[in-house]
């Protein structure tokens, strides 16, 4: 297997990550990782955007992303955009690019149980 993620040092550790929290995932590109973590200013989790470069380097310096609390990644569509879908309270998805700017993307109405799929390849 060659795209598994390192298990071995990989550049950035702080003690508000060892919550009980977290999730993550690397753009297709590999690129970009959006984590699902507490952040160093607050304790609550939320989804930043980090550059994988800067983790490697030990360097935080996350995009935020404007969403409802709660909303979880999905999929990377492309290397910088990804898809996330909202919570209870706020349902539909959001397609989110890596400068952390957010749309929210409209499904047909008429659907009984809407997915979103990822397209793989082009």
């Amino acid at each position: 297997m060659t795209d598994t993620v390192p298990t071995g040092h990989t550049g950035f550790c702080a003690p508000w990550l060892a919550t009980p929290y977290g999730s993550g995932q690397i753009s297709t590109g590999g690129t970009w990782a959006v984590l699902y973590t507490a952040t160093a200013a607050t304790a609550e989790p939320r989804n930043v955007l980090i550059r994988t470069a800067d983790l490697h380097a030990g360097n935080w310096r996350p995009v935020t992303i404007d969403l409802p609390s709660g909303s979880r990644p999905l999929f990377w569509d492309t290397d910088d955009t990804v898809i996330f879908e909202g919570t209870p309270d706020h349902l539909g998805y959001y397609r989110c690019t890596a400068t952390g700017s957010c749309l929210s993307t409209a499904l047909p109405a008429d659907l009984q149980e809407p997915k979103v799929i990822p397209r793989r390849g082009a």
